[in-house]
């Protein structure tokens, strides 16, 4: 997760968005598991955030001059 948002600014373009999941949602169809977003406080600790997410989504931005 840290690597990907750091070639996302590194390349000159801005996260405007960004969820992760603890059970992803694909997992709905492969295992009949119900998606669930990752915890705020979990999300926050870069070492459990890496740990626990199963998925990210993110909207990336060019950004503006």
């Amino acid at each position: 997760i840290d690597r990907l948002e750091k070639v996302i600014v590194k390349s000159g373009y801005n996260i405007d968005a960004r969820m992760y999941w603890f059970i992803n949602p694909n997992y709905e169809i492969k295992f009949k598991l119900k998606p669930r977003r990752q915890s705020r406080l979990i999300a926050a600790i870069p070492y459990l955030r890496n740990f626990f997410t199963t998925a990210g989504y993110y909207i990336v931005g060019r950004k503006h001059a």
